[in-house]
């Protein structure tokens, strides 16, 4: 028994070690259990945060790739031809797709997807479209292309204009191509027909010899005397040819020079090509004072610049050329600075209603102003393609109602109309301003702006947006992209004098190579131009009459 008990005592002993032992093990196992949960968490809260700064990289780097000149002010000269697809290229040639996540819970719609060979021939064959599928997408652009026919039907077209004959001949049936018979009767014109022909001699030339002799009386030399119409080596047409086609075309003085050797078969310098120039500039002065004092005088104007390269004697320089333009009238002028006081120097004593894109100096302006809407939408648009749910959300909400904002335009609404527009903007709005990125920045700036975003629904002659100025502009935009600019201050007057008087032209239906013609004319005479054109067709706009061609 006594043995027995000491087993027991044994036994007893060891199982309270092993007890004591395993809860010293469990006690242990839960401070470290508890260490790693910590470390668990904390890590988990970085890489959350990681893979947030990530998903946002990811969405401004998509923002980057997607920005075209649609979506923003970039020139449709920067777009990429490829767009968006070199960056998800990129991503798949890493084994990643980057996908939109419609379920996310943090607003954010960016999911990088490891790319799974498998995963992927099975989304191909279901996103291939079955034989009823593809025969009703087919039917579909059938219907789509024959809508297209049925609303161009009402098209007039275009045809070839007959011109003013220098020579008619008359084509009457001579042989019968069915029994050969000569014998016509009922002959009668059935349609005209043209053919047009350059002269073989283009220039005309005329040689004044000039003799001298001595007077008999007191034995002075004498000269002979040319007469004062042609005592400049080149005439009016010449000279108006060569200003229209260096402002209308941009070609270079050599390109110019070519140009009047093989197909005019002359001989003109460079140097010629240029006081030429000079004097076309001279003669437009009265016409670009004219429409500087017309668009000054207008109710409201339309406002833009774009930088313009000047390369000097001092090197490069970056100058900016300033449009003020309406319906009638275009006047550009060219500063070296983009700054408020270059813009009252284009303005003067103007002070009107002013429609114009976001820069500082426009926003100040207190006298009126219409913003742009088509930079808003544009905005809008690029909102809309966000990776973020949020930001998707707005420019979703944005950019039909912009849209529907324009098609309001030609129409004058009452104060209570316009109050209630901008009242469901302010409501729908406050749920934006905290989404974010370009969402907060345009909401904030929508609601700053809503009485110059709503001007054109009191004023039914105010355009809602600015692109008449973008369409004025883009004429010294492509002269500057194929030229190297201009090289000293009488070449910028030239541009903006051509300018000014081509879109004036433009606006006026007139034709710009004959005002330039007229416009030598006069000065060679040493006589003031008539500039009442610019008058005639301002009061044929002003009693209701559509021109349709030139004015004579």
């Amino acid at each position: 028994l006594q043995e027995q008990k000491k087993n027991y005592q044994d036994q007893l002993r060891s199982r309270r070690a092993n007890e004591t032992a395993l809860k010293g093990l469990l006690e242990a196992n839960g401070k470290m259990y508890n260490e790693l949960a910590e470390k668990y968490k904390t890590l988990k809260n970085v890489s959350d945060k990681v893979i947030q700064q990530l998903k946002s990289l990811l969405c401004e780097v998509s923002d980057y790739f997607s920005t075209s000149s649609s979506n923003s002010n970039r020139p449709p000269s920067k777009d990429s031809p490829f767009g968006k697809k070199n960056f998800d290229k990129t991503l798949e040639k890493h084994g990643f797709a980057l996908k939109k996540d419609e379920n996310s819970a943090d607003g954010t719609r960016v999911v990088l997807k490891f790319l799974d060979d498998e995963g992927d021939g099975k989304k191909e064959e279901e996103q291939k479209p079955t034989k009823e599928e593809s025969h009703s997408t087919d039917s579909d652009d059938k219907n789509v292309t024959k809508e297209k026919k049925r609303r161009k039907a009402h098209h007039p077209g275009a045809s070839q204009k007959m011109l003013k004959p220098n020579k008619v001949v008359d084509c009457k049936p001579e042989v019968c191509p069915n029994c050969g018979s000569s014998d016509f009767v009922d002959v009668v014109e059935a349609y005209t027909t043209q053919f047009i022909e350059l002269k073989q001699e283009l220039l005309e030339v005329t040689h004044f010899h000039v003799y001298v002799g001595y007077c008999a009386k007191c034995g002075k030399k004498v000269y002979g005397v040319v007469p004062e119409k042609y005592r400049r080596a080149y005439g009016s047409l010449l000279t108006a040819f060569i200003g229209y086609i260096d402002s209308q075309t941009a070609t270079t003085r050599r390109q110019t020079q070519k140009i009047i050797q093989e197909v005019f078969h002359g001989v003109i310098s460079q140097g010629g090509i240029q006081k030429i120039l000079d004097r076309v500039s001279e003669a437009l002065i009265p016409y670009y004072d004219a429409i500087a004092r017309k668009v000054r005088g207008s109710e409201y104007n339309h406002v833009d610049e774009t930088s313009s390269r000047m390369f000097g004697s001092e090197g490069k320089r970056l100058h900016w050329l300033w449009v003020l333009c309406n319906d009638l009238f275009a006047f550009f002028r060219i500063d070296e600075r983009r700054t408020k006081e270059a813009f009252y120097k284009l303005i003067d004593a103007w002070r009107g209603i002013l429609i114009s894109d976001d820069f500082v100096t426009y926003i100040k302006w207190e006298y009126g102003r219409q913003t742009c809407l088509a930079h808003l939408i544009r905005a809008a648009r690029k909102l809309k393609g966000s990776l973020c749910e949020r930001i998707a959300k707005c420019g979703e909400w944005l950019l039909p109602k912009l849209q529907a904002l324009c098609k309001m335009k030609g129409k004058q609404h009452s104060e209570i109309e316009i109050e209630v527009i901008k009242q469901e903007i302010r409501d729908r709005a406050a749920e934006f301003k905290n989404a974010g990125g370009g969402a907060s920045t345009l909401v904030a700036r929508i609601l700053d702006e809503l009485d110059s975003i709503t001007l054109f629904l009191r004023n039914p002659k105010i355009d809602p947006t600015n692109n008449h100025a973008e369409r004025m502009i883009r004429a010294a935009v492509c002269y500057r992209n194929v030229s190297f600019g201009v090289t000293s201050e009488k070449g910028e007057r030239w541009q903006e004098r051509s300018l000014s008087v081509r879109k004036t032209c433009e606006l006026a239906h007139m034709s710009y190579y004959d005002t330039l013609k007229e416009a030598v004319d006069a000065y060679f005479d040493g006589e003031n131009p008539s500039v009442y054109k610019l008058n005639k067709y301002k009061w044929y706009r002003s009693n209701g009459f559509r021109l349709n061609g030139y004015v004579q």
